[in-house]
């Protein structure tokens, strides 16, 4: 996966693909996808187990603007880092065509996992096992 500098909601950016994180997880959504809304728990529960792994990037990436995606953060009381892809192209190399989609991804870039529609929790776990092969038994663990 090539590494794409994404514009992130507080003015600054992050590499996305790449950089100084062990691994990194992506939760790529619009704000009107009910399956995205429908996701926003198990993303949560997500973004709390990766509280306790250490070098795991975690960014929520919008396709939609930034005034949407700042109003739907509040509404919804979102905590996840905000970003957005810098071009339709950029999306298009994370295969962003439909949402919502999670990806995990190596400190390479590679895709480690990846689960498009609604996450269930059996995916969670999925997820975190992809995690724990990446080099972080830490968050392969319960809570």
């Amino acid at each position: 996966m090539p590494v794409t500098r994404a514009p992130a909601l507080s003015g600054d950016s992050v590499t996305l693909g790449g950089g100084p994180d062990r691994a990194q997880v992506l939760f790529v959504f619009n704000t009107t996808c009910r399956y995205c809304l429908a996701t926003l728990p198990a993303w949560r529960e997500i973004a709390e187990r990766l509280a306790a792994a250490p070098g795991v990037g975690l960014y929520a990436v919008s396709l939609d603007p930034d005034s949407l995606t700042e109003a739907y953060a509040t509404v919804h009381a979102l905590r996840f880092r905000m970003v957005r892809f810098p071009t339709p192209r950029a999306a298009a190399t994370f295969r962003a065509a439909g949402v919502p989609i999670t990806l995990a991804l190596d400190s390479a870039g590679t895709v480690i996992y990846a689960r498009g529609g609604v996450l269930t929790w059996p995916a969670v776990d999925s997820l975190f096992a992809a995690l724990a092969v990446a080099g972080d038994s830490a968050a392969g663990r319960q809570p």
